[in-house]
């Protein structure tokens, strides 16, 4: 049986994409290369491919009967189904030991196996029968949940938060007790302002999995957005110390920060952009932007101000992908006016951000940081304008 490279890509990416859901935003070097990104009518033809993959896989196991023939199949399904495969032959007691990464000598032992095995196979025929019914519920839940999650992820990585999130609510509709799609719902749902039931539904996820780190992040996260920052310090700090979990020292610096403990918070975001570096290769824009402040704050001006200009630099590059983002507007409108509109005009970058919808927590958010400049007396450049202009726009979003 002959496969086409285009159904092994759509099976790949399937794959992928179901095991590898995330918190955070796709990563940019996969979804926005001009040459091989996935455009919206990229991910139209994704889904395409996936549409004819199940068609293939239906035909398939109506051609082929036998033992040889459903292996052939499942070959052809996305990897979770070779561990489950894997289990057929245990059960039935016809082969151990098998090398699943060399499909090629599996279906020729397989067809071997077969004509050896008849007698076994029959015996145990009601269990192979069970697994098989398995499959097809994984297989067709698998195939339903991907394409809201390709969407979701999508829209949240471009900015569109009210699209990632119904997209990310029909995936719970589809698999309502996945722990990392509610995570991602309740975590746009937080940042849109519907705080109290982002909680409530992390309170509960934090129960059922206590040693998930990203849901006691994102569970700190909403308390602080709620602003509960004692409730928010008790849930992440040992995360954050003792554990040394990158988002958890992000979270509890940034705690630190609106507690105006500001040489702690810079230790704090240092540590998180190390052990980033560490986990990641990589350090995150949201990191340098709170270190600045808390620099600026605890007097350490010159060093903010650096941070500050290297968060400009890395935000610029990405709305080079995203030009709509209003998260990353706001951020980079805010640098601009730390370094004294030098690298651009900050206060038009805050009003798009705006005017793309941005989340409301975001906004409220960003009304603390410049109120910390204005206690500790550093001079930023409309620094009126952007508080009253942020006031507006969450007394216009207040539900």
């Amino acid at each position: 049986m002959r496969k086409s490279p285009s159904i092994i890509i759509a099976a790949t990416f399937l794959f992928t994409t179901f095991m590898n859901l995330v918190g955070q935003p796709m990563d940019s070097s996969v979804l926005s290369k001009e040459k091989n990104g996935f455009t919206d009518e990229g991910i139209d033809e994704i889904k395409r491919e996936i549409k004819e993959l199940s068609y293939s896989v239906d035909r398939l196991e109506k051609e082929n009967d036998n033992l040889a023939g459903i292996a052939s199949t499942i070959i052809s399904w996305s990897g979770i189904i070779f561990t489950i495969f894997s289990v057929i032959l245990i059960i039935v007691s016809i082969y151990t030991g098998v090398q699943i990464t060399k499909i090629r000598e599996i279906k020729k032992d397989l067809e071997s196996l077969y004509s050896k095995a008849e007698k076994e196979i029959v015996r145990h025929s009601q269990e192979i029968k069970e697994l098989k019914d398995k499959f097809e519920i994984e297989k067709k839940k698998s195939l339903s949940i991907l394409f809201p999650l390709i969407e979701g992820q999508w829209y949240f990585y471009h900015g569109n938060y009210d699209k990632a999130l119904k997209a990310f609510q029909k995936a719970k509709e589809i698999e309502p007790t996945h722990p990392k799609i509610i995570r991602n719902l309740y975590r746009i749902l937080a940042q849109m302002g519907r705080v109290e039931e982002a909680i409530s539904e992390l309170e509960r996820l934090n129960k059922e999995y206590p040693t998930n780190k990203m849901i006691k992040y994102r569970l700190a996260q909403a308390y602080r957005r709620n602003n509960q920052l004692d409730v928010a310090e008790e849930i992440i700090k040992n995360l954050a110390l003792e554990g040394k979990f990158d988002r958890a020292l992000y979270e509890y610096g940034t705690i630190l920060l609106f507690l105006k403990k500001y040489k702690q918070a810079e230790q704090c975001l240092k540590e998180a952009n190390r052990q980033l570096l560490i986990s990641e290769s990589n350090t995150k824009h949201w990191v340098y932007i709170n270190l600045a402040i808390a620099q600026i704050a605890s007097g350490n001006v010159e060093k903010g101000l650096i941070n500050a200009a290297i968060m400009i630099d890395k935000v610029e590059n990405m709305l080079k992908k995203t030009p709509r983002h209003p998260h990353l507007l706001l951020n980079l409108g805010f640098a601009q006016l730390l370094v004294d509109g030098k690298n651009g005009d900050g206060f038009s970058n805050i009003e798009k951000a705006i005017d793309n919808h941005l989340p409301v927590e975001f906004a409220k958010s960003m009304k603390i940081k410049v109120q910390i400049l204005k206690e500790v007396n550093f001079v930023m450049k409309h620094g009126k304008k952007v508080v009253n202009i942020l006031e507006s726009y969450i007394k216009e979003n207040r539900e």
